[in-house]
Formats: structure tokens, C-alpha cells, sequence
């Protein structure tokens, strides 16, 4: 007797982090979550999904105004959606990955003026759906689609006044379909 068969619908949620102080300038974060959703809805019909995401953080401080965040990304999405009406059975599989870097910096100007600004470049790979029948020949697959996100960014918060903030930014993004 499986767990699956002892317990139709179950779901876990595992997060993990650690956090390393290197010297007063320099900290190394990483972070993990692992989760997954179980849903056997009948004989006939099963749905599940998980997401598994890791991040490393380095944050450097250059001086009492500015520092720095150096971000590594990555998550995996998928989903399983399973029926058995017909013979043989059918398995509709999909998922998302997406990979990344991130390198932001915050300068505290003055204590009403705070810019923030930098970059970032993320790879997503989606599989929007693989079908299978018994679990062994390809009867359909969705072409997969791969592609790069860049993107800068510039962002001032000024505080005029005790009761006006103003917030402005400008970003740029590059999409490329490689695939």
C-alpha cells in the first residue's frame, strides 16, 4: 500500500535557510522551499503539483550609504494531471523552470532621498505539456519555449515634507524568444 493510495489528497511545504555572516561588510543568505499538492480525486482522476525554489544572497555593504544584493534564482513549477477513464490511461505533464541573477544596489543619499538601481537577467523554459499514455509512449508534446528576460532599473525615493513621498523609476526589459 503506497502513500498515495493511503492518503488520497496530502500536500508538504519543507522551507530551509541559512544565513552566514562573513565579516562586518559581507552576508551569504540561501533559502530552499520544496512543496507539494496531492490530489487523488477519484479512481479515475488524479492532480498534483509542486514548486521547488532555491536562492543564494550575498549582500556587501561599501559604506554606510550603499550597498549591494548579488541574487542567484531558481524555481521549478510542475503539474501532473492524471485520468484513467479511458484505456490506456492518460498523463498530462507540465512544467516551468526559470533560472536568474540579480545585482541590486541601494544608495541612501540623505535621509529623504534613497535611490535604488541595478540589473537583472532571468532564463524561463516552459514545457506546457507532455502526454503520455501508460507512462510509456509520447503521444503529444507542446513544444517547449525558452527565452531570456533582461531588464535594468532606476528607482529614487524622496520624502518633501512630512506628509509628500514621491516615488519615480524607470526600467528597460529586453525579451528574447531563443527557442
Amino acid at each position: 500500500l503506497s502513500l498515495h493510495d493511503a492518503l488520497p489528497i496530502y500536500f508538504y511545504d519543507l522551507n530551509a535557510k541559512l544565513n552566514f555572516d562573513i565579516d562586518s561588510k559581507n552576508k551569504i543568505f540561501l533559502s530552499a522551499y520544496v512543496g507539494m499538492d496531492v490530489n487523488k480525486l477519484s479512481d479515475l482522476l488524479t492532480a498534483n503539483w509542486g514548486n521547488i525554489t532555491a536562492t543564494a544572497r550575498w549582500n556587501h555593504l561599501f559604506s554606510g550609504k550603499l550597498f549591494s544584493n548579488l541574487t542567484l534564482i531558481h524555481s521549478k513549477y510542475n503539474y501532473l494531471l492524471r485520468q484513467m477513464v479511458s484505456v490506456p490511461h492518460e498523463d498530462w505533464n507540465s512544467q516551468i523552470n526559470v533560472s536568474g541573477l540579480k545585482y541590486d544596489f541601494s544608495f541612501f543619499n540623505s535621509p529623504a532621498s534613497t535611490l535604488r538601481f541595478g540589473l537583472q537577467s532571468m532564463y524561463q523554459y516552459i514545457l506546457p505539456a507532455e502526454i503520455t499514455t501508460n507512462g510509456k509512449e509520447i503521444s503529444l508534446v507542446v513544444s517547449a519555449k525558452r527565452n531570456l528576460e533582461h531588464a535594468l532599473y532606476l528607482q529614487q525615493e524622496l520624502k518633501v515634507g512630512d506628509k509628500l513621498n514621491i516615488n519615480w523609476g524607470l526600467r528597460g526589459t529586453l525579451f528574447q524568444n531563443i527557442g
